[in-house]
């Protein structure tokens, strides 16, 4: 089995169960559909009843095919968000008025409406250089003075290493009495 395969039918399966926890009831409910999901991708890698898999899958599809949708959309809307935030825009600012799917007002999940043509998300904006340091005066590490001062602002010196050597030498002895005479030994 290939990891591309395994990929390749985890990202199949997954587009098409895309439920999301808040479209469930109860949390049992939610967990009995990923535990679903979860079954069938490791059927069809694992190529246990693949006839049968993909039947659940075509009828699972036909049944919630605008749900399916609905959630398409809202990844992508929510793609298409992170990105602007990523860039540092927002889409009010860029065209005037939002440009996001419309959204239902109730109480529950959101509901967006699919559209055919989405807008792709604009490249992620690249970071600035950093302009070059100067060269500071203060003291550098190789200098067998700067070291100590290093060391002493830093609160480590040399004996730190030694110590914690000798900790763990002793941590790990397991000293156990003798049945009979009560003594100690390694």
């Amino acid at each position: 089995m290939s990891m591309q395969k395994e990929k390749r039918i985890r990202e199949r399966v997954e587009g098409i169960f895309n439920k999301q926890e808040t479209e469930f009831s109860s949390k049992s409910q939610y967990y009995d559909y990923l535990e679903e999901r979860e079954d069938i991708i490791y059927n069809l890698i694992e190529g246990i009843d693949l006839d049968e898999m993909e039947a659940r899958i075509a009828a699972y599809q036909r049944e919630n095919r605008d749900n399916i949708m609905e959630n398409e959309a809202r990844k992508a809307e929510e793609a298409r968000a992170r990105a602007d935030r990523a860039a540092g825009t927002s889409k009010a600012g860029k065209t005037g008025a939002s440009t996001s799917a419309p959204k239902q007002q109730h109480e529950g999940p959101t509901k967006y409406i699919a559209t055919a043509a989405m807008p792709s998300a604009p490249p992620p904006a690249q970071p600035a250089p950093r302009p070059s340091a100067a060269p500071t005066a203060g003291p550098s590490a190789s200098e067998p003075a700067s070291r100590e001062q290093i060391e002493q602002a830093s609160g480590w010196n040399q004996s730190f290493q030694h110590q914690r050597l000798l900790q763990e030498a002793y941590s790990t002895t397991f000293l156990k009495p003798l049945p009979s005479t009560g003594q100690l030994v390694e």
